[in-house]
């Protein structure tokens, strides 16, 4: 699998996940969570359970988003802001604008093909996905974002609860996901911030390229189960724009 490819089922599982442990529950449109002290501390096993009782009755997810982009070695920060959209069980549309250069980017990951794309620039790289179906032995399970069993990260992650953290006005559950056999991913070390009065996302931060880089989204705005139209996870580049077409048959 190439890196591209793996980068679009990392961003499945970053949506998808989050989402899970979103449930059924609606998020007024104003306000927010309220600080509060959260309940005594979980296992692993009581979290996974808690989000894959949710991932069953979840439909869709949307949020604004805050990333910023760290490059250590040169200890710079590039900020994006913009929206994310997830509907069961893979499909996600995520838009980011660079706050500072205006420079527009986004992710489509439909029922065939994951695309990152950059508009004013023309360009696009396409990117071929498993079929959400398959069970291929050793698959990593973030491939076919929420369509499994939450309980299966534990066979590709190595799960950790850690201390509670503020993140806003909310003291946030934290959960590490550590891969199993790293250097096969594309995303590293991945850390969770769950607001515990709503089961929502509030941060997530990853790891990538041996960590010369950290990703760090932020969400606001969550709601859950919205009618989110299928015809935004379709998309066809322009026939001007230049095209790198990647991995077109994924699972041989």
């Amino acid at each position: 699998m190439t890196r591209s490819a793996r980068f679009a089922f990392a961003l499945c599982l970053i949506v998808g996940v989050l989402s899970a442990c979103a449930g059924a529950q609606t998020v007024p449109a104003a306000g927010g969570a309220q600080p509060m002290v959260p309940t005594p501390v979980m296992t692993v096993d009581e979290v996974l359970d808690k989000m894959e009782q949710a991932r069953l009755k979840l439909k869709s997810f949307t949020a604004d988003v805050t990333k910023v982009v760290r490059t250590v070695a040169l200890e710079t920060d590039e900020t994006y802001t913009g929206k994310v959209q997830f509907v069961m069980p893979r499909l996600l549309k995520l838009e980011l604008t660079n706050t500072e250069t205006k420079q527009e980017m986004f992710y489509v990951v439909g029922k065939t093909y994951g695309w990152f794309c950059r508009p004013q620039k023309k360009m696009a790289r396409r990117v071929a996905l498993r079929d959400i179906k398959e069970k291929a032995e050793g698959s990593n399970p973030l491939e076919y974002g929420l369509a499994r069993d939450i309980h299966e990260l534990k066979k590709s992650y190595t799960l950790k609860v850690m201390p509670d953290e503020r993140v806003g006005e909310a003291l946030a559950r934290v959960i590490e996901l550590m891969p199993i056999g790293g250097e096969d991913f594309a995303v590293g070390r991945t850390i969770f911030w769950i607001d515990p009065a709503t089961w929502l996302p509030a941060q997530v931060r990853e790891q990538k390229s041996g960590g010369e880089i950290i990703e760090t989204h932020t969400f606001a705005r969550q709601q859950v189960n919205l009618e989110i139209p299928p015809k935004l996870f379709e998309f066809k580049a322009p026939d001007d724009w230049d095209v790198v077409v990647d991995e077109e048959n994924p699972g041989k």
